[in-house]
């Protein structure tokens, strides 16, 4: 069976991935300070990747998933024995910040 060359699509579907690839970057980015307090886990304190999988209680998958949208990111990058680091500019990161944030009104004017 012979394969001829793949056809162009008529349309250029780029932005559709981009909205998705935003929007689903937003929503790891948002279970890794909410859900899972991940930078304050790892300021000042590097871990292995499997000790902070365990620790936040994820699998093996899901865990790298979120990692390397991190580190994609440019907020997590490793050391030279693999652990992860919090990259130290993201302290504002920390679950504690975005209580206290959370939990201030605000007013539209």
């Amino acid at each position: 069976m012979t394969v001829g060359p793949l056809v162009p699509p008529s349309t250029d579907p780029t932005s559709i991935f981009e909205f998705f690839r935003g929007s689903y970057g937003t929503e790891l980015l948002t279970a890794a300070v909410v859900e899972f307090d991940l930078f304050r886990r790892l300021i000042g304190q590097p871990k292995p990747f499997d000790e902070l999988r365990t620790e936040i209680g994820l699998q093996r998958r899901p865990a790298v998933v979120l990692c390397t949208a991190l580190r994609a990111m440019g907020l997590l990058t490793t050391d030279s024995r693999e652990r992860l680091w919090a990259v130290e500019s993201d302290r504002s990161l920390s679950n504690q910040s975005s209580r206290e944030l959370d939990s201030t009104p605000k007013r539209i004017k």
